[in-house]
Order: structure tokens, then sequence, then C-alpha cells
């Protein structure tokens, strides 16, 4: 009984990976056979993967949330969020860099502890001397370049 069970929830779950691809497909108004191309798979397969009737290897699964921009876990229905990891991580610096310009940040750091201030002071020296020496780096290549 269990196993009946078993077979019809891994059919769902594959059924609804399979809607999701199709609706995320369609939204960006894209064919099979053009979503094929793009994640190097045939029609057919694509086809299959999105009536359920074939299991998505995990590679393909990564490939196809790295497509669109959207977590694996919201593609096999673990979630009812689209972010993916780099669009989560895109959302949460935009808002640091809007505090570090609200001065939210100078007043975190002017209430730190002597010694964490002194690290911080140390890590952005290095940030800035990092950053001036691919500045200089990238004059030079395009220097090169320009020869």
């Amino acid at each position: 009984m269990s196993s009946d069970i078993e077979r019809k929830f891994y059919f769902s779950m594959k059924l609804e990976l399979g809607e999701k691809i199709i609706m995320l497909r369609r939204e960006k108004g894209m064919s099979q056979s053009s979503l094929a191309l793009a994640l190097d798979l045939s029609r057919a397969t694509l086809s299959h993967y999105e009536r359920g009737k074939r299991e998505i290897r995990t590679d393909t699964l990564l490939k196809i949330a790295k497509f669109f921009d959207v977590s694996v876990e919201y593609l096999t229905g673990g979630t009812d969020c689209r972010l993916s990891v780099r669009s989560y991580n895109d959302v949460f610096l935009e808002k640091d860099r809007q505090r570090i310009e609200n001065g939210a940040f100078y007043e975190l750091l002017s209430k730190a502890p002597t010694e964490s201030r002194e690290t911080i002071y140390n890590l952005v020296a290095a940030l800035v001397e990092s950053n001036n020496e691919f500045s200089t780096n990238r004059k030079e290549s395009k220097n090169v370049r320009n020869c």
C-alpha cells in the first residue's frame, strides 16, 4: 500500500515540476524547441520532463533553475518563493548598500568595540588597496590591448 502512495506522490511531484517548467517557459515566450536548445536537450526529452513522463537528472534540474533564475526548491515544490540564491543575495546586498548610504553602517561602527573597529578598518583598507591594484592592472591591460 505504501509503495502505491509513494508512486502517486512521486508522479505528482514530477508532474508539478513539469507544470512549473511549462509555466516558466511560457512566461519567457519560449517554445519547447527553443528552451530545449538553450538547455542542450532534445525537444522530446523536454516534452517528457514537462509531462512528468521522465525523471529529470540533477544536473539538468540545476541547469533549468539557473536558466530561469529560480531555486531548485521552487521547481520541485519545496517552496512557492521563486528567488534563487543569486536573486536572494542581490536583494540583501541592495538592502545593505542602502543601510550604508543612510549612515547606519557608520553609526554601528562607532558603537563597535575598538578591536572590532580596527579589524573593520584593516579590512576596508585591504579592499581599497586590492581595488586600486585591480584598477591599475585593468588600465595596463587596456593599454596593452590598444597597442
